[in-house]
């Protein structure tokens, strides 16, 4: 992984845009730097340390990319496609991702901590030692996952399924659960405090 750098504008501590020396945010030419970002995702196969933060990201195809070291934080993700993609430490953190597809990814250190997902598609996925606390979720097929080690704590699952996944040792302490489906789910093997 590169060294990330921060935002020299005075008083910002969010991380730079790729290859400037501001974030996103304070970027002079925000449009040229989305457009450059659009036209990677559709040309390059492994993307690797990149900045997607504070991006609009709506209609992407991202399918059986491998993406590695990418931040996605502060994002917002619509109708993007990430089926078959495989990660490895990249971060959702704070963003909102909907109506989105992530079916039978293949990913390990995924960070989702704070973020607002609806109605989006996981299933058939392996999603080992990831963050999911504090998520706000609705409408989430998990079905048929592997979730090894991964934590929901203090997380709101509101219509959410997890029918038939590997549950062994996942956390779900002081989660806020309302038509969660766990059937043929090994719950026995994870962790609940309710």
């Amino acid at each position: 992984m590169v060294e990330q750098k921060y935002c020299k504008t005075e008083g910002c501590y969010n991380l730079c845009a790729t290859n400037h020396s501001h974030c996103y945010l304070h970027l002079e030419d925000q449009d040229s730097y989305y457009q450059k970002t659009i036209e990677m995702v559709k040309t390059i196969d492994k993307i690797e340390d990149y900045n997607f933060s504070f991006l609009n990201l709506k209609n992407l195809d991202f399918r059986y990319k491998k993406i590695f070291g990418c931040n996605f934080s502060k994002s917002t993700i619509d109708c993007c496609l990430f089926s078959g993609v495989y990660f490895r430490f990249c971060f959702f953190d704070n963003s909102i991702i909907k109506n989105s597809h992530f079916e039978e990814i293949n990913s390990k250190y995924l960070v989702f901590g704070n973020a607002t997902l609806e109605d989006c598609q996981f299933n058939g996925s392996d999603i080992l030692l990831s963050n999911f606390i504090g998520i706000k979720a609705k409408n989430l097929n998990f079905n048929d996952s592997d979730f090894f080690f991964s934590r929901f704590n203090n997380a709101s699952l509101n219509e959410v399924t997890f029918q038939d996944c590997n549950l062994k040792k996942v956390f779900f302490l002081g989660t806020k659960r309302k038509e969660v489906n766990f059937r043929a789910s090994n719950v026995e093997e994870a962790y609940f405090d309710q």
